[in-house]
């Protein structure tokens, strides 16, 4: 009987994971797994070891057994280690290693695993970049979520600040394909920052985000309304701590603007329309407070 090369259950494995994600049927993704482990065993070849880590997350995701992850985690990381540098196909290991420390986070919560799906989704980010991947700007989807994540739990933490450094670092070499939904993002994840945190620098920071995000968005009526409102809560959120008039005016023009917008558009959603009306409310209440305080200074 003729011998089976190496390269020949290579191909049988990947063809059989393919019949897996039509049938998800866990019996023929162990059968996957099976002919990867022989030739892994043989040659440790990196793209051998990347689709083995990937088929072990899936199976992971169907069964829950913690040691597939484990393993999925410790093929990924190995991968990346044999693999050129200059690889186009790194973002995409790098990417699917953070969701693997993300699992594992999710069926843990061990910060050291949110840690690492940060910082490995970070490298994944900023390699597409430097690649032209087109699948950058869902990197960055997965980053952002990650960081929201750390927010939600470690928002005083120094691993947070970490963290927003470095969305700070991406956005010095990716703003080419940053879109204004990130923008708004980052706006969202400094303003909830600081709304823990109650330091003032990070609300500026959601101010300067939600600006880029109102630049970057095009001519659609409903999102630049939804912007608006946003940048104008933001507003009125840093005029109530500092009582600056110049920042009170701006939040008024930018939610008449939103309000324009939102009535001149066919899409008046009720939803919207109560939170327009909710942010008016606020600037009325913001009003009376600054011309309380300037009577006071007469």
């Amino acid at each position: 009987m003729p011998l089976v090369s190496l390269a020949d259950l290579a191909h049988a494995g990947r063809d059989a994971y393919g019949r897996f994600q039509l049938d998800d049927d866990v019996d023929t993704l162990t059968q996957a797994i099976g002919c990867l482990r022989i030739v892994n065993d043989h040659a440790k070849l990196p793209h051998v070891l990347a689709d083995l880590g990937v088929y072990l997350h899936d199976r992971y995701g169907l069964t829950g057994n913690p040691s597939d992850l484990d393993e999925a985690i410790i093929f990924e990381s190995e991968s990346l280690t044999k693999i050129n540098p200059d690889h186009s196909s790194r973002p995409r290991i790098l990417n699917n290693l953070g969701q693997f420390y993300n699992s594992r986070f999710e069926l843990t919560l061990t910060p050291s695993d949110l840690r690492e799906a940060i910082a490995q989704t970070h490298l994944a980010v900023m390699e597409a970049v430097k690649h032209d991947d087109e699948s950058a700007p869902r990197y960055l989807d997965f980053l952002l979520e990650l960081v929201a994540t750390q927010t939600t739990y470690y928002a005083r933490e120094d691993d947070s600040t970490e963290a927003f450094d470095k969305i700070e670092e991406f956005l010095n070499v990716g703003r080419t394909i940053t879109k204004a939904r990130h923008y708004d993002q980052i706006a969202n994840l400094y303003y909830n920052k600081s709304e823990i945190t109650s330091q003032e620098p990070e609300l500026l920071k959601a101010i300067l985000h939600a600006e880029s995000a109102l630049h970057a968005t095009e001519d659609d009526s409903t999102y630049r309304a939804i912007r608006l409102t946003n940048l104008a809560n933001y507003q009125l959120t840093l005029y109530e701590n500092t009582s600056q008039g110049d920042i009170l005016r701006d939040a008024i023009q930018n939610t008449r603007e939103a309000v324009k917008l939102a009535s001149d558009g066919t899409n008046n959603a009720l939803v919207e329309n109560m939170a327009l009306a909710s942010a008016f409310i606020t600037i009325i209440i913001g009003v009376g407070k600054w011309m309380i305080s300037m009577r006071q200074l007469r």
